[in-house]
Parts: structure tokens; sequence; C-alpha cells
């Protein structure tokens, strides 16, 4: 961006975009990296509770988590270690009634070294039942296939593949000394435990124009998923498996309907 554009500037481009994602995709979760400090944005806390926040000291910034004020959904902070870059918040739908459902959201921003290790405590310091149902979200730094593919294994998760990469994309030259590293690489991912089906696509590559120059809000574009909840996606039952695949297949058309209105 040129030099007249201020810190200001971004702060207010940048909540223009999480608000729209909000109202376009009606979003009960936001989790961001690298905000300036642990308060709360004001521009979103007038329709988001802030449910936590966490220090990314070996990045920059802070990890907050917000969720969306709603009758039928209670807000539970977990408690985790000031030493480590995640929030754990459990959100329980429809609470104290007929159909409750519970979902462990875990936002991170992973040090580039040790990423692994402290994904692996962070874990282990949920029980067996919040880590069949969590969905870890945020900048995990971990920048190849393989290497979350063997995580997955090694922990019960899956991970939501999307098309497309979300840092280091040709044209997004957001820092002039950015080493070019092929098509790119997906830094930021959303992994889910069994009892979940989660899907994602990229939102915020819109170019910015500010006097005349041309480019991005940030280095890295951000990640939308859409999370189902329900035993059946663990089951081995022959109706459940029909049930997952039906579920699934709706979370499938609504990422993808979505994901093509974005780009347009």
């Amino acid at each position: 961006a040129p030099k007249t554009y201020n810190a200001l500037d971004q702060r207010s481009r940048i909540m223009y975009e999480v608000q729209r994602w909000g109202q376009k995709f009606g979003c009960d979760v936001l989790a961001l990296q690298e905000c300036e400090a642990e308060a709360g944005y004001a521009e979103l806390l007038d329709k988001f509770d802030l449910a936590g926040a966490a220090e990314a000291k070996e990045n920059r910034g802070w990890v907050h988590v917000y969720v969306r004020r709603r009758e039928d959904v209670q807000i539970e902070r977990l408690e985790w270690s000031a030493a480590e870059p995640c929030v754990a918040v459990r959100l329980r739908m429809r609470a104290g009634l007929p159909g409750e459902r519970s979902l462990v959201v875990l936002a991170v921003h992973l040090p580039l070294k040790a990423g692994r290790n402290v994904l692996e405590r962070a874990l282990r310091r949920l029980g067996e039942g919040d880590r069949e149902k969590v969905v870890i979200v945020g900048d995990t730094n971990l920048n190849k296939d393989a290497d979350v593919m063997a995580i997955c294994e090694g922990m019960g998760l899956k991970d939501a593949r999307y098309a497309g990469f979300s840092w280091g994309v040709p044209g997004n030259q957001f820092f002039a000394d950015m080493a070019r590293v092929g098509a790119g690489l997906r830094k930021d991912r959303v992994l889910f435990g069994k009892n979940i089906w989660a899907e994602a696509h990229l939102v915020g590559q819109s170019e910015q124009f500010f006097e005349g120059e041309k480019f991005h809000l940030s280095d890295h574009f951000g990640l939308m998923a859409y999370v189902d909840v329900a035993d059946a996606y663990a089951s081995r039952a022959k109706q459940a498996i029909v049930v997952a695949r039906e579920r699934r297949g709706q979370l499938v058309r609504l990422m993808e309907q979505n994901k093509q209105n974005e780009l347009v």
C-alpha cells in the first residue's frame, strides 16, 4: 500500500470485511489472529461477545474468538495456559432442551517451530468427548499437506481441504521482500474431530485500491468454515452412514454455493 495509507485505514477496511462476512454468511463464530490488544474490537461487540483472547508471544499480537449473541447458545471459556497461543470455547446449542448439542472451537496461532507440540498439548487438555467435537481453526503455520495428514492420523482429526492457498499466493506481494513459494501454502487450516464434518473455502482475497495503488489487506487470506455436529459421522451403522453422507452433501452444496457467490 502507499505510504499515505495508515493503520487507521487498515483497521477500517479489515473491520468492514469481517463485518461483511458476519452479514453475508451469518457467521456465528469469528476467530482472528494478530489482533493489536487483548480487548475486543468495538466494531464487533454490538453483535458478538468476545469469548476469549490469548497472546501469540512467538508470533505477533493476540488471538481473539467472538461468538454471535444468540439465546439458544451458551458460551463456556475453557481454562488454558496463558503461555500458549490458543483460545478454547465450548458452545452448547439449545442448552437444556431436547436435541442439545455441543461444539468446542479451538482457535490457534501456532509458532513456526514446535507448532505440532503446541497442538498436541492443547488436544490432551481436552477430554475425549470434547476431542470428538472439536474444530481447530486459525494460522497453524503448517505448510505441507503431508505433515497435516500425519498430525490428523495421530490425533484422530480430519482436514477440511479447500481449493487454493491462503499464504504466499502469486500477486499478493503484501511484504516487499516476500519470497515466492510456487502456487502458495495452506498455512491456515480447519481441522475437526470424528463427530463433526466441516467444509471450507477462502475469503478476503479481494484486491484493494488506494490513491491509484493496488494491494491486499493481509499476507493471509481468510477461511470460511461450515460445521455440522452429528454422532452419525463417527458411527459405522448402515443407517448412520447414509445419514452422514446426506448431511455431508448438504454441507458441500452450501459451501460451493457461497464460495461461488463470494468469488463473484
